[in-house]
């Protein structure tokens, strides 16, 4: 008859089984030059959520490892500032199949104008990454652009800016 990944007890509470997991991160200082963004830590907020399931990925030094093959939905959002010159700022959603010694592009997603001046955006980036092997499967987001007095947002005292979320959604395909 098959499994279900969610079950409800009697008192209504939900229970998961080990398919499901999920981290949550804030960038938590701005970036201000190209490179892999490296400062991630748990949302600022009380009752924001950082890992939620069974066995979530990690990160050191802005890689992301995984403690669980299947596929990740991988899912990216900042606010930018454009300013000085510089057309655009760029990242990347980048992917290693040997352990981090190489890494290639799987999306990339930029918010800039050609006349200069100054200007706010947001950058978005959707990937599906198939994690077949925890050994050898990483991930990691690269700044690419960044020139002048051009940045990413970290987090203020309030509120995350730049957010990034890794959920298990699937077994190995």
């Amino acid at each position: 008859s098959g499994t279900s990944a969610l079950s409800i007890d009697s008192s209504g509470s939900i229970a998961m089984d080990n398919t499901y997991s999920m981290l949550n991160l804030s960038l938590l200082s701005d970036k201000t030059s190209d490179g892999v963004l490296t400062s991630w830590g748990s949302p600022q907020q009380s009752k924001q959520l950082s890992t939620f399931g069974n066995n979530p990925p990690t990160h050191s030094s802005g890689v992301f490892s995984f403690a669980k093959t299947g596929v990740y939905r991988i899912m990216f959002s900042c606010r930018m500032l454009h300013q000085g010159g510089d057309s655009t700022v760029a990242v990347l959603g980048e992917a290693s199949y040997d352990g981090g010694s190489t890494y290639v592009q799987h999306v990339r997603s930029s918010e800039g104008n050609s006349s200069g001046g100054t200007s706010t955006g947001a950058i978005t980036l959707l990937d599906f990454f198939n994690v077949d092997n925890i050994s050898n499967c990483k991930y990691r987001f690269n700044a690419a652009s960044i020139t002048g007095s051009s940045q990413i947002y970290g987090a203020s005292s309030n509120f995350a800016q730049t957010v990034c979320s890794f959920e298990r959604i699937a077994d190995v395909q």
